[in-house]
């Protein structure tokens, strides 16, 4: 099943409301047709890269979300102004590795995790990579 960018917009968004709304959104949908698998894996992605900045951010923190979809790419970005962290390629956190980088590898997209202390941190999901 494929879905236009219209559509696949809306899924995106819905999950991401569903996770927080207090975030401020640009979107540039596309004129494409996006297999819902894929959209279905970013979702879930955007999803984690959201719920970990709401968890581990600070309560003070802003959020920004920017969905572009063109005719040939989806590209997600979740950003925030938090605390960020220092990112350890070892650790075994699941919702990095799993829920976000191994998710976008499986869809033969690609995941790229920006941050530092008192910088904040930016995710940004991009299909294909």
């Amino acid at each position: 099943m494929s879905l236009t960018g219209e559509d696949a917009l809306k899924a995106i968004l819905s999950h991401l409301r569903g996770v927080d709304d207090d975030f401020t959104l640009e979107t540039d949908p596309g004129e494409g047709l996006y297999p819902g698998r894929v959209v279905r894996g970013i979702t879930l992605a955007a999803g984690e890269a959201l719920r970990n900045s709401v968890r581990h951010a600070g309560a003070t923190a802003s959020r920004w979300v920017r969905i572009t979809l063109t005719d040939e790419q989806i590209r997600v970005s979740v950003r925030d102004d938090g605390v960020g962290f220092v990112r350890d390629p070892a650790s075994p956190r699941l919702g990095l590795t799993g829920s976000i980088v191994d998710r976008l590898d499986d869809l033969g997209g690609s995941a790229a995790i920006d941050s530092a202390p008192g910088r904040g941190t930016e995710v940004v999901l991009t299909w294909p990579s």
